[in-house]
């Protein structure tokens, strides 16, 4: 197991505590499924399909009108790197993108159903690349990983007391210490969801 997934492990362990904690202490836990779709000018969206996404996460504090909480999203996509226009040794790449983050929602008497709310985190990008026949022994890593920090704004509608609607929009800027191009096309990922969840 490498170190990234090792980070991710720990993540998921983390998150899984904290949320096991909400619940003992009757917290509000939610989870939700939704739907990506990669945005903007940058090499993610013209390589990546989205499949979906899926999120976990919990309030764990209250000031005021602002409940302070936890989450973590994990989105799976794939796609052609060679629709970027160059040759590549790979003909399919495949996505997963882990992302906990800590959030702030505005949960105020004034917007009964609507709740506003930011995040800031960050992002674990692991790739797995399918090599073109005959590029199997020629040294390609075909499963590179990176990394970096996310900002979050969402909006969530409450459709009933336990069910809600939301969208959310997400900055990625990838770390350029990892060997990636260093140029806003390859940094950049922007992501719009759309989904439905549950509170628990």
């Amino acid at each position: 197991m490498n170190l990234k997934m090792r980070k991710i492990l720990s993540i998921f362990i983390f998150s899984l505590a904290l949320m096991s904690n909400a619940q003992l202490d009757n917290k509000r836990v939610y989870v939700g499924v939704n739907y990506p779709l990669a945005v903007g000018d940058n090499a993610f969206e013209v390589v990546q399909g989205g499949i979906i996404d899926l999120e976990a996460g919990f309030d764990f504090v209250a000031l005021g009108p602002v409940k302070l909480g936890f989450s973590t999203n994990v989105m799976f996509s794939e796609g052609d790197p060679n629709d970027l226009g160059e040759p590549t040794p790979f003909k399919k790449s495949k996505s997963t993108l882990v992302q906990p983050r800590f959030n702030a929602t505005l949960d105020s008497k004034a917007l009964p159903k609507l709740r506003p709310s930011v995040g800031l985190g960050y992002t674990f990008q692991s790739l797995s690349n399918d090599l073109k026949l005959g590029r199997e022994d020629m040294g390609y890593d075909e499963k590179p990983s990176f990394d970096g920090l996310n900002v979050n704004l969402g909006l969530r509608y409450d459709v009933i007391s336990i069910i809600y609607i939301k969208a959310q929009y997400d900055y990625i800027r990838l770390s350029k210490k990892q060997g990636y191009v260093d140029s806003d096309f390859f940094r950049n990922i922007g992501l719009l969801k759309f989904g439905i969840g549950v509170r628990i």
